[in-house]
């Protein structure tokens, strides 16, 4: 009987043992992820937004210069479209609206249809004045990437006393109210009214043309006694006998080396009113169409021949697109206003 017993005592260990391996076993799936579970998330990370087609050129594309030709902007304008022509294999041609400080080439542009074959390329300190002036908005086209960043400068005439910067304060402050200098537009308006401001003299006599070549002719032929020009102008005014008296900016470049700054001087002028040049679309391009022009300019700015060229034309090259694109252009925007109503432009 007791043997008996032992056989049941252990038959009936074996099964309270086994049912408690069962409920382990059962335990153990509740608390894993179910495998349908499984295959659900990996399915759920895979993205289901629609792949962007790549853009691609297929034809020649028009690029407004919205100034005339022969001067800065224009210089830099057909440099980009031939280096652009020979990486993108497609014809990249320059077309010249001038007018309205650079307005009327842009307006053009932001009625242009968003395919990617017309871009322009803006001075977007003139549209900085535009926008304040309510004759442009400033919102009213795309900027994808800025490649130029050139500071203004003042240059005497051959015939001019003046053989430094210091020479012309002196004279103004002596009474010499007919100092006359040239200026093609009105960001360039606002760099001379700065530096008077900076330099406690009156306002300079200004006179304006269309574009910077027109004021080099007239100061270099002893038309005006000085021109607000860029430092690209350095080498053919200084050949016709005119003098750098100093460059614009709240810091020194390279590019420049050996030139006098107006900051040496304590006139430190922000680069808000100086050649900001950007590549710009119209309005509601699709991300591709952005994403091809952004990234052919970042080429075309690691391209050792096309910056040669550049420095060589006295510009010097930054690269700055997305927030910080926008971020600059917020900020110089507002620079530029409120500098224009206390200059009560």
């Amino acid at each position: 009987m007791k043997k008996g017993r032992s056989v049941i005592s252990i038959v009936l260990i074996v099964g309270f043992l086994l049912s408690m391996a069962a409920c382990n076993k059962g335990s153990s799936k509740e608390t894993n992820v179910p495998s349908t579970t499984k295959q659900s998330i990996a399915v759920s990370t895979v993205s289901t937004e629609p792949k962007v087609e790549e853009f691609k050129l297929s034809g020649p594309v028009s690029m407004i210069v919205p100034y005339s030709t022969g001067g800065g902007t224009d210089t830099v304008g057909r440099l980009v479209a031939q280096y652009l022509t020979n990486q993108l294999g497609q014809q990249i041609n320059v077309i010249n609206k001038p007018g309205a400080s650079g307005t009327v080439g842009i307006t053009e542009l932001s009625h242009q249809k968003p395919t990617g074959y017309n871009i322009a390329l803006c001075s977007i300190s003139d549209l900085y004045v535009a926008d304040y002036r309510k004759t442009f908005d400033l919102n009213s086209v795309d900027y994808v990437i800025q490649l130029v960043q050139n500071p203004f400068a003042l240059f005497a005439s051959p015939k001019s006393p003046y053989k430094n910067i210091k020479d012309l304060i002196d004279d103004v402050k002596r009474g010499n109210k007919n100092v006359a200098i040239a200026q093609s537009g009105t960001a360039q308006l606002i760099a001379i009214g700065l530096f008077c401001e900076k330099a406690g003299i009156d306002m300079l006599k200004d006179v304006s043309f269309s574009s910077g070549g027109e004021s080099q002719t007239a100061l270099l032929g002893n038309h005006v006694d000085l021109a607000c020009l860029t430092p690209a102008y350095i080498a053919n005014v200084e050949a016709g006998g005119g003098k750098l008296l100093g460059i614009y900016g709240t810091e020194k470049n390279t590019l420049y080396e050996g030139k006098p700054f107006l900051l040496e001087s304590g006139y430190a002028i922000p680069n808000a009113v100086g050649t900001n040049l950007i590549i710009t679309l119209p309005k509601g391009c699709p991300e591709n169409v952005r994403s091809f022009w952004k990234k052919a300019v970042e080429n075309l700015l690691q391209n050792q021949d096309f910056q040669q060229a550049m420095a060589k034309a006295g510009y010097v090259l930054v690269n700055l697109s997305g927030d910080s694109l926008a971020q600059s252009i917020k900020t110089n925007n507002s620079l530029v206003a409120a500098t224009m109503k206390q200059l009560g432009l």
